[in-house]
């Protein structure tokens, strides 16, 4: 029998993100999302590696339940090696589930994966049609959840990767950050963050993340609806705790929610004994005409 692994989040959110309040935020309401990511090839318990031969079909199953008090959409997407993955023409899956409806579905990715190792992630968000109304932090745990495997394929070597160097910046821990969060300009914090802005004010545009020296590479994603936007610097290399700061081109933007996932330690295989949480997002921005 098949065997699911679920992650449960208990989050504190009431049903509408444009209507949150830092009152409502604090609420001791809880709800929670359940969700896995599954194939049979997976010999850990916690299903964090996947094994397969080269030309092998792939198509692992997605799991999500809903146990929100309303119903809701949730978007799929997938990233393969950093590039997302078209999983129809939309580049993306809806799932509309009521208030403790389930579903599960396998997605067919692909049988022309070269040897070696790859990076499959999958990113669900919740609600990904609701704009801001007005300017307001919503933390990411209440909108992006996902799920990193190591796929391996035939053997385990790393694939060769273009690291850009970047500088770290030193910072006051009074200003530090556990999230990833963008700003117009470089020198601006976290309280400067942005959550809700027009293209017009976007002539500059920048990705803070705040190092504590543990770990030395990253990669970053962009998406808006069902299109990756390009960063020039999307895999880089640092060293030292503080500030990392990597320029945006806002041109490419869209009116829509912009997703932005820093992923640490890109490319290296996931301990099968304990859920990765290199998989980090910024708070919800939305961008508007």
């Amino acid at each position: 029998m098949r065997k699911f692994i679920f992650i449960l989040l208990l989050i504190a959110i009431l049903p509408s993100c444009s209507s949150i309040s830092d009152k409502q935020m604090s609420s001791n309401v809880s709800y929670s999302v359940e969700y896995g990511f599954y194939h049979e090839s997976g010999k850990d318990s916690n299903q964090l590696v996947h094994k397969i031969e080269e030309y092998d079909e792939y198509s692992p199953t997605v799991f999500i339940k809903n146990n929100y008090p309303d119903k809701y959409t949730f978007r799929l997407y997938c990233m393969i090696d950093y590039k997302l993955y078209p999983l129809n023409n939309n580049n993306y899956i809806d799932i509309s589930l009521a208030s403790g409806e389930e579903k599960s579905f396998p997605i067919s990715l692909s049988n022309k994966f070269q040897q070696g190792l790859h990076d499959v992630i999958i990113i669900i968000v919740r609600d990904p049609d609701n704009l801001l109304e007005e300017k307001q932090y919503v933390s990411p745990e209440f909108v992006y959840f996902s799920r990193r495997v190591s796929l391996l394929v035939s053997t385990d070597s790393v694939p060769d990767i273009k690291y850009t160097i970047v500088d770290v910046k030193n910072m006051d821990k009074k200003d530090r950050s556990s999230t990833p969060y963008i700003t117009i300009n470089k020198d601006d914090k976290f309280s400067d963050l942005i959550s809700k802005i027009s293209r017009n004010e976007l002539s500059t545009l920048n990705l803070h993340y705040n190092t504590d020296g543990k770990e030395t590479s990253a990669a970053i994603i962009a998406i808006q609806q069902k299109e990756q936007i390009q960063i020039s610097e999307s895999f880089i290399k640092y060293a030292g705790s503080g500030d990392i700061i990597v320029p945006i081109n806002p041109s490419t933007l869209i009116p829509s929610n912009l997703i932005i996932g820093f992923v640490r330690n890109p490319f290296m295989i996931q301990n099968g004994d304990v859920f990765s949480s290199d998989v980090l997002f910024t708070n919800l921005t939305t961008i508007t005409e």
